[in-house]
């Protein structure tokens, strides 16, 4: 199987590093190795002078910050991994599966990823098609469900079946429940144990996946995800996920008392006004600009690479929606993981 380009690069940056290291150890073995006429060959000093001394020292330093590098070889890493390019979500295909030993997968709940279809744009159908495929590298064990009406064309939902979706017609559940709503309802099906709610034209990403881990092992009801300046509302419409029960009513019955289902950002009011109350008893959210308007928001374990933004849009070819990584400014230092971590 080939490897992704980013592998590689990630790969050949690691050996320059190997490389270098190994290199600086032998020079400074050469200049500490006692000569045999009592001079210092490399210096031409005496030994015990004032100048061998001080290369001593300066050979202590390189040694010391070399050690520094092995010691934080994660950090290095990172870095070479953000230098190299982050993996788009075509790279992701040539992970392997079926090797996951920890909470996202070892598990015998059942686990859904609950999108919203209505119409023919590609961005849309396509994004979804993408996200069935993602999800058995990213987060195996989890399946994707999608509410759908009559305007999907059939040939999408084919490929999303094939995929190993899970399809609900809309037209079986009663109510007049605006689209935007529909994958909410996973909240109500007793048979899924947790979900997550995501947006269709956005992507299934790494750094989404150890955040819901993080979530997962902290035991809470309620998971919230913030991960760009314009994520300012209480609850985003495609950020957020929940345990069975946890809601204690039924979705559609909240739904279908909300007042205005059809107008502009009604998803995120209806959330932020009728389910925020309930979530905040019990959650953990994840934020990168606003821990301060969030107090109990704790950082995303990751860094993040490229600028890449969970919940982002895309187009058909994958390409992320202009302007929003622009948008991107330094994180506030109270809101990081790390200090190093600029952008979250």
């Amino acid at each position: 199987m080939n490897q992704p380009a980013t592998t590689r690069k990630q790969r050949i940056l690691a050996y320059a590093v190997a490389v270098f290291v190994v290199g600086f150890l032998f020079v400074a073995f050469i200049i500490n190795k006692p000569p045999d006429n009592g001079q210092d060959t490399v210096l031409g000093e005496p030994n015990g002078s004032e100048g061998n001394k001080n290369s001593k020292v300066d050979v202590s330093k390189i040694i010391t910050g070399l050690k520094k590098i092995i010691d934080e070889k994660d950090d290095v890493i990172r870095s070479l991994k953000e230098k190299a390019g982050a993996p788009t979500p075509k790279d992701i295909k040539d992970t392997k599966d079926g090797q996951c030993k920890n909470s996202i997968c070892n598990t015998k709940e059942k686990r859904v990823v609950s999108f919203g279809l209505y119409g023919s744009d590609s961005r849309y159908t396509t994004g979804a098609i993408h996200n069935t495929e993602l999800v058995k590298y990213i987060m195996p064990g989890w399946v994707t469900r999608f509410y759908v009406d009559g305007s999907v064309p059939k040939d999408v939902i084919s490929k999303l079946k094939d995929n190993g979706a899970e399809i609900v017609e809309i037209s079986d559940i009663k109510g007049g429940i605006a689209g935007m709503f529909w994958r909410f309802l996973v909240a109500d099906d007793e048979n899924v144990d947790r979900y997550i709610i995501r947006d269709a034209d956005s992507r299934l990403s790494m750094r989404e996946r150890m955040a819901v881990e993080e979530w997962i092992d902290s035991g809470k009801h309620f998971h919230v995800l913030r991960d760009h300046p314009n994520h300012n509302f209480n609850m985003n419409g495609g950020l957020w996920g929940g345990v069975k029960g946890a809601l204690g009513s039924k979705m559609s019955e909240l739904v279908k008392q909300w007042k205005s289902k059809d107008a502009y950002l009604a998803d995120m009011e209806f959330l932020g006004s009728v389910v925020w109350p309930i979530v905040e008893k019990n959650h953990m959210a994840h934020g990168s600009y606003h821990c301060e308007r969030y107090p109990d928001t704790i950082p995303f374990p990751t860094r993040r690479v490229n600028k890449e933004i969970i919940g982002g849009v895309y187009d058909d070819q994958d390409r992320p929606r202009e302007g929003d990584s622009a948008l991107l400014t330094e994180v506030p230092l109270k809101c990081r993981k790390h200090p190093d971590y600029i952008y979250g």
